[in-house]
């Protein structure tokens, strides 16, 4: 008797003096209407992507039941970011008091309060987010038919400037955001996939050679203008010519794109350029029906740097991403995890501080694939998916803007030290050094598991995952697919012997080697030559100038025997 009365008493002081902070009644007009003025209107105004407007209690009131279940489970605002890595100064989803808020107020019954106290809903433009551009490139008229295979035109204009420029943000304006998958743009002209539609410059970007591919803009769906820090930007040339890589996937209803490209200029130069660091795995082969299927890609940063931004890409099967560095010392620390990747929403996100990143530091990006029927947007679950620029196909690629230390720009250094860092994570007795006469790579074969190849060029850095690696005593084969284009890949074989610490042996474009090409490979094949890393001196320093880089490759892979 005496123990329940003692219960019963600290029962009652207990909801005596537990804080009730919805006790008093929750209005859209002293409550609601800030949170989704703040959080919600960019996307929930009339004329824009959301279905719904939130902008007046009268627009607001019949979703509040869908409200209410998409904050509750926070859905939205659509923010993937794992609170618990790193902090983002575009983080837009909901603190736990704004979400106890919306829902004390759908539970009472969604009152208005006095509307005319309420604040005043903030205005948008319906043009250009950012204002009007200092420069606008205007893609040329793309037909996109109602089905059938996607479309990847090269596009290559000019800046029309005759002084130099200093690039401080870009806002993409599709023209129909229903057929628009993605844009690059790139600085200078780079081949990127076989459709190109600009005669006027056909015949020099079929001829060029490119040093490098210095990426000044990403665009998927669901991202936003990108705004540089104060002093951070890209200098352009003037009359500076520019590569536009586009994806456009049919929807059901033919139609036409002319999309445009805002520049904003600053009035200063540029204290720091921004330079693109690219991870990707040209090799990523996706069995059917898997579900939580792995696979990374790498990027080592050659001088000390600071991470601004990221922006992780998939397509459908997309699952999860994870970008990890492996400092010099061996330590590691998570820096962004997006646990629930949502294609739709591709966010690119600004850390609250910049990342300091020392020289010789690995960017692991490790991404987790649904290719089962669970997942809703699979277009086949009975499929092996491959990568490929396709939607129906899958992509890993993380890109991460950064600045560097040292210098306006970064200053790559010679291959061959690209390489040793970049395979730092590596056994060093199982990488290697070769030349394969049109490229020059990293090569890391491990007597057991699988392998991984490495190629770079300018702030891309390839990686392609070394399938179906065999060892017979010093004999091994192995497969990959090659990246030749902006997605475009082909698989080839590697077939090779191991005398002391030279490799020797032949590349095979468009065949893939099998256990029996261990005692008789193919006669016919590109020579391959290699050394490990630690020996790669006779290899020489850095690229030869007749190395025509990653993206030009494809004429010299399927033009040889």
């Amino acid at each position: 008797m005496h123990v329940s009365r003692f219960l019963f008493v600290v029962v009652a002081m207990t909801l005596v003096f537990v804080p009730n902070a919805f006790a008093a009644k929750v209005t859209y007009a002293d409550n609601v209407a800030q949170i989704f003025y703040k959080n919600c209107a960019e996307c929930h105004r009339p004329n824009s992507v959301a279905p719904m407007s939130l902008l007046t209690y009268k627009e607001a009131r019949p979703w509040a039941k869908s409200i209410r279940k998409a904050v509750a489970n926070r859905e939205m605002p659509p923010w993937d970011a794992d609170p618990n890595v790193g902090h983002f100064s575009n983080d837009i989803s909901l603190s736990q008091e704004d979400i106890d808020t919306i829902l004390a107020w759908v539970d009472q019954g969604t009152p208005s309060g006095d509307l005319e106290r309420a604040p005043e809903p903030p205005t948008f433009s319906d043009g250009w987010k950012l204002g009007e551009p200092d420069y606008i490139l205007e893609m040329p008229e793309y037909q996109v038919a109602a089905d059938g295979k996607d479309g990847f035109p090269n596009i290559y204009l000019n800046i029309d400037t005759t002084e130099e420029k200093y690039l401080r943000a870009v806002e993409l304006q599709a023209g129909d955001s229903r057929v628009l998958h993605h844009i690059v743009l790139f600085e200078g002209l780079i081949a990127l996939s076989p459709d190109i539609i600009d005669a006027r410059t056909k015949k020099k970007a079929q001829g060029m050679r490119p040093t490098g591919a210095n990426t000044l803009y990403v665009w998927a769906a669901g991202s936003p203008p990108s705004v540089f820090p104060e002093g951070y930007g890209h200098t352009l040339k003037p009359g500076q010519e520019v590569s536009i890589n586009a994806h456009y996937h049919p929807f059901g209803e033919a139609t036409t794109d002319r999309s445009k490209i805002g520049l904003y200029f600053a009035d200063k130069p540029v204290t720091k350029e921004i330079t693109t660091a690219v991870a990707l795995n040209s090799s990523l082969r996706i069995p059917p029906g898997a579900k939580g299927y792995s696979q990374n890609a790498y990027y080592t940063f050659h001088q000390d740097s600071k991470i601004i931004s990221f922006l992780p890409h998939m397509h459908t099967r997309g699952e999860s991403m994870l970008y990890k560095l492996h400092y010099p010392d061996g330590k590691t620390k998570d820096i962004l995890n997006v646990p629930d990747y949502d294609y739709n929403w591709q966010w690119i996100y600004y850390p609250e501080d910049p990342i300091t990143v020392p020289a010789g530091t690995s960017m692991e990006v490790i991404a987790s694939y649904d290719n089962s029927g669970d997942n809703e947007l699979n277009p086949d679950p009975e499929s092996w998916v491959q990568f490929g620029e396709g939607t129906n196909d899958e992509m890993l690629v993380g890109f991460a803007d950064f600045i560097v230390d040292d210098g306006i720009a970064p200053v790559f250094g010679d291959l061959k030290t690209r390489m040793s860092e970049a395979m730092h994570l590596r056994p060093k007795e199982d990488c290697y050094f070769v030349d394969a006469g049109m490229f020059k790579a990293g090569l890391y074969l491990p007597k057991e598991g699988e392998g991984m190849l490495y190629l770079m060029e300018g702030d891309f850095m390839i990686t392609s995952s070394l399938l179906d690696l065999q060892w017979s005593e010093n004999q091994g084969v192995a497969n990959a697919r090659m990246l030749i284009g902006a997605a475009d890949t082909i698989p080839f074989g590697l077939g090779f012997t191991l005398d002391g610490e030279k490799l020797t042996g032949k590349v095979y474009p468009n065949m893939s080697l099998t256990e029996s090409h261990l005692d008789s490979p193919p006669p016919t094949g590109l020579p391959l030559k290699g050394v490990r890393l630690a020996s790669a001196d006779e290899l020489g320093d850095s690229k030869s100038k007749d190395d025509p880089g990653v993206f030009s490759l494809h004429h010299n892979l399927t033009n040889n025997d």
